[in-house]
């Protein structure tokens, strides 16, 4: 399943693509395989989107992580 790119990196690559070009290659390095698996980064993610109060982020990572194993 392809990951599909949050809305706000869809603005930012809208309204400053010269950011948008700088900081893609540091998220796909973060989202890369390695020695944190994709369960748990995602589960970090939620976590961060939770503290943040990011409600629309917080609802679709709960749904990633759910699809990769995670459990209520």
């Amino acid at each position: 399943m392809a990951e599909r790119q949050p809305a706000f990196w869809d603005a930012l690559q809208k309204y400053d693509p010269e950011f948008y070009k700088a900081a893609t290659p540091v998220r796909e390095k973060a989202r890369a395989i390695g020695s944190l698996d994709s369960k748990t980064k995602t589960l970090i993610s939620l976590a961060l989107d939770t503290m943040s109060g990011a409600n629309h982020g917080v609802k679709n990572l709960a749904k990633q992580a759910r699809a990769l194993g995670a459990s209520d």
